[in-house]
């Protein structure tokens, strides 16, 4: 993460606006407010798919069948990109 003054702390003169747009601020009062940087964080830490524990096959995507008790009679998306490849 990238924290940047509003203010220089020596002279007291507002500093300009960094140019990028994924960098926190530093306020007046030189507080940094790490809500934002928090939120990103926890969001990252969160899985992505939520598993009852480490071997569990989870659930179909298109049905929601539970597929520790076996497939379900989805036929997975084929992208369509890659669909010429059926008539090899």
């Amino acid at each position: 993460e990238r924290f940047y003054p509003t203010i220089d702390i020596i002279t007291g003169f507002p500093l300009p606006k960094p140019e990028e747009e994924d960098v926190f601020l530093i306020n007046d009062h030189h507080e940094v407010d790490l809500t934002e940087a928090i939120r990103q964080q926890v969001l990252l830490d969160v899985p992505m798919v939520t598993l009852c524990k480490e071997n569990c096959a989870g659930l179909c995507s298109q049905c929601g069948h539970d597929l520790n008790t076996g497939p379900c009679d989805c036929v997975p998306p084929v992208d369509e990109r890659l669909s010429v490849l059926n008539t090899l």
